[in-house]
């Protein structure tokens, strides 16, 4: 299985890239296989998904060292096609945007109506059964989630930085 998340550069797929990927792959066993974070620069970002997410077109340029999702497609596509089951918190907005930018450059994506997907932000709705200010519950942000299964923010960032081999991954990644 293959839990995932994005940082994009707009609200809509169609128009907008991803700015960020990460994702781990957890075997049969439930070890990690692998763990792959990849930053990619982009056409333009949005300044309301820049102050959510912190990313600017000079940082992504930096973080992703000029390099696009072109540049990394083949292997994403592969790591994620290999799968059979996918996770991730609000899984229809990362959906989309993954498989926007894989038709973009021609990409089988039919592959992905075989998969079977499970989203940690509608499994909680319920669970946590979080009241909305207009109507009745509210789908609960992953820091929510978090809090309810009282995990630690440094744990998540110690752990973080051990599954991707690097210092100052931050909890959003």
């Amino acid at each position: 299985m293959i839990i995932f998340d994005t940082e994009t550069t707009s609200l809509n797929s169609k128009s907008g890239q991803i700015a960020q990927l990460s994702y781990i792959k957890i075997n049969e066993n439930n070890n990690v296989e692998f763990a792959k974070n990849f930053y990619f620069t982009v056409d333009h970002i949005e300044p309301g998904a820049s102050k959510v997410n912190g990313l600017t077109e000079e940082l992504l340029k930096k973080l992703s060292n000029n390099k696009t999702f072109e540049d990394f497609s083949d292997e994403i596509y592969k790591d994620f096609s290999d799968e059979t089951k996918i996770i991730a918190h609000n899984i229809e907005f990362d959906m989309k945007f993954l498989l926007e930018e894989l038709k973009r450059l021609d990409k089988d994506i039919d592959i992905f109506n075989e998969k079977e997907y499970i989203c940690t932000m509608q499994h909680y709705t319920n669970i946590l059964n979080i009241e909305h200010s207009y109507y009745g519950v509210k789908f609960p942000k992953l820091d929510e989630v978090v809090s309810y299964l009282k995990i630690k923010h440094e744990d998540i960032s110690t752990e973080t930085n051990k599954i991707f081999g690097s210092e100052g991954v931050t909890y959003h990644d």
